[in-house]
């Protein structure tokens, strides 16, 4: 299982903005599969087997992680955001967090976004 928490600071945790593509896939310990740049999408490797997709800069540097699959638990300020959504909106209120929703789903701070997808 793997378990997500989201730092203010960009250099806490094993995986941060400092991370480069060969550090992630050392990190990871997944197979992927990887995805030169393209017109709309910077690099990025699909690590399928546990649901994740790594996107880079020109640099090969990290540049944002999206969670393809449910994980238990993703922790944000100590609550869980995958929850449903009437209860993070209710804790991200009783904490006086700054955030937007929209129909899509839900700004944090401008640091984080969650998007929720109904099938």
């Amino acid at each position: 299982m793997l378990i997500y928490e989201y730092f203010e600071d960009f250099n806490k945790g094993l995986i941060n903005k400092k991370n480069k593509k060969n550090d992630l896939r050392k990190i990871l310990k997944s197979n992927y599969l990887e995805f030169p740049k393209e017109e709309f999408y910077n690099k990025r490797d699909s690590f399928r087997s546990i649901g994740i997709m790594v996107m880079y800069d020109d640099n090969d540097y990290l540049q944002s992680i999206e969670i393809n699959t449910i994980p238990l638990y993703l922790s944000f300020k100590n609550f869980n955001l995958f929850t449903f959504y009437e209860e993070i909106v209710k804790e991200l209120r009783n904490k006086k967090i700054d955030f937007v929703t929209e129909s899509e789903g839900i700004h944090l701070e401008k640091k984080i976004s969650i998007y929720i997808y109904l099938r």
